[in-house]
């Protein structure tokens, strides 16, 4: 989508404007330059939208996730 081969090293970048500032403030500002620069038509309010999509999408995969492990630790108790 921004033209870049290097996923890998992408993501890396955008975790580092991450850990510079607390909130989300700076990963948008960061991913909505990169994808204007790459000559994509988006706004930082529907940016803003898919991100916490995502993020509320990642939290629930994660609660399934733990509810899953919890679970089979418990079943494994008795053993």
């Amino acid at each position: 989508m921004i033209g870049r081969n290097d996923r890998d090293a992408y993501v890396a970048e955008v975790m580092d404007a991450g850990r510079s500032a607390p909130g989300d403030e700076v990963i948008l500002r960061k991913v909505l330059k990169d994808l204007q620069d790459a000559g994509e038509d988006v706004d930082g309010a529907t940016l803003q939208k898919e991100m916490h999509e995502l993020m509320f999408m990642a939290a629930e995969d994660m609660a399934r996730e733990s509810a899953k492990t919890e679970g089979h630790g418990k079943l494994h108790q008795g053993f």
